[in-house]
């Protein structure tokens, strides 16, 4: 009798369990969180941008693919809305009216150019929509003015052109002179006169200081030529893209110049290597990476590995700037819990640490621009030596 009864309880019990199985209330569908991406997919820069672009959607992917972000218990895909800003203030002003009024993104990413970051600004910042932009680091980027601009890739800063002369000093003890060159626009104006501080300070004599038309990709004869006469023992080549840099180096040793040469701008090596040629690729250094060195990060081979199987390409370093700007951006949203652009700076602003494509970060700059919005993390040097790349080093920059 007990057997008879506990068969039919135990068949019961698998029939309420199949029709509860059959009749299960889903899991919810996750939603879309759109978020802006401003960058010059033509025109100045766009050599660069698209890479930035294509690093920022590998992310975008690796976000969706773990299951997207989890705020206030449900689950939100990213949505990359990507705007051309055509290299050229009016197109970047133009994509984020288009981005705020009519995508009402409440997030936007992307921008290199001071001039065009600071033009957006005139946008985003009385809509309060919060920026994770990869502009270079001058002062008026991300102050108390523009509460609501973070940097969370530094590209070219202060402290990076300070480890730059620290290098200049250490491998080239010879040099006692040095000639300077920049972009003729705002960031290229803030970084020669950082350049020529840290210059001094390191005990150089500036014997030259050179602007260029930021519009001019092709031809820097003239300025090497301006600037050989003053017989430097280094050059400083300042901050630019990848095509200028890569001119810039080849044309001056095509000139003759021998001794070191370097950049502020982290333009990939290998692309500078492709640009100039082996013969003349050696003393040249920048705060770039050596991605085929086995000192690169976890993330930096998964960014790798992801870029090559969908771009079939050499993986480009730059991307990891796209990258980091969803990347962290995105943690400041699940650290906020909120998808409201002023809780999430806040929350952003007092993250005790921060994770990157480059290692472990923290966030900075209170002290230094009145704004804690600069992530700082771990930043490479590295050189063309003989014809090959090579990574010299890893430092932590302080940025108070």
């Amino acid at each position: 009798m007990f057997r008879k009864q506990l068969f039919i309880f135990l068949v019961g019990l698998f029939i309420c369990g199949f029709i509860f199985m059959g009749t299960a209330v889903p899991a919810a569908a996750a939603k879309t969180l759109n978020i802006g991406a401003i960058y010059s997919l033509t025109g100045l820069g766009s050599e660069v941008e698209i890479v930035m672009r294509n690093g920022a959607q590998l992310c975008q992917e690796w976000i969706n693919e773990k299951g997207g972000l989890t705020i206030g218990g449900e689950k939100y895909l990213i949505n990359l809305i990507v705007e051309d800003q055509k290299g050229n203030v009016d197109g970047a002003v133009a994509a984020a009216i288009k981005l705020v009024e009519r995508d009402q993104v409440k997030f936007i990413i992307g921008q290199v150019v001071p001039d065009v970051v600071m033009a957006v600004a005139s946008v985003t910042e009385p809509a309060k929509v919060l920026r994770s932009s990869n502009s270079v680091g001058i002062p008026v980027i991300a102050t108390p003015k523009t509460p609501y601009t973070f940097r969370p890739c530094p590209t070219v800063d202060p402290i990076q052109i300070m480890a730059n002369y620290d290098y200049l000093c250490d491998a080239y003890p010879h040099v006692k002179t040095v000639a300077l060159m920049n972009p003729d626009e705002p960031g290229g104006h803030f970084f020669m006169s950082v350049s020529e501080q840290q210059a001094q300070g390191h005990g150089f004599k500036v014997v030259a200081k050179e602007f260029h038309n930021p519009q001019e990709t092709q031809d820097f004869y003239p300025i090497w030529t301006k600037v050989l006469s003053t017989k430097p023992d280094a050059v400083d080549t300042g901050a630019g893209f990848p095509i200028p840099s890569g001119l810039k180096f080849k044309q001056g040793r095509e000139l003759g110049f021998k001794g070191p040469i370097f950049s502020h701008t982290p333009v990939e090596l290998y692309t500078i290597l492709d640009i100039a040629g082996k013969d003349l690729s050696t003393d040249y250094f920048n705060s770039s990476l050596d991605i085929q060195s086995p000192n690169v990060t976890p993330m930096i081979k998964e960014i790798q590995k992801r870029w090559e199987a969908k771009f079939k390409s050499r993986f480009m370093f730059e991307s990891a700037q796209g990258w980091d700007a969803v990347w962290v951006l995105s943690q400041a949203i699940e650290a906020a819990q909120s998808l409201d652009p002023t809780a999430v700076k806040t929350a952003w602003e007092n993250m005790p640490s921060v994770k990157t494509s480059f290692g472990p970060g923290h966030m900075g700059g209170l002290k230094t621009f009145g704004v804690n919005h600069i992530v700082v993390r771990p930043t490479p040097i590295s050189r063309l030596q003989n014809g090959k790349v090579e990574l010299i080093k890893w430092y932590t920059p302080e940025i108070p």
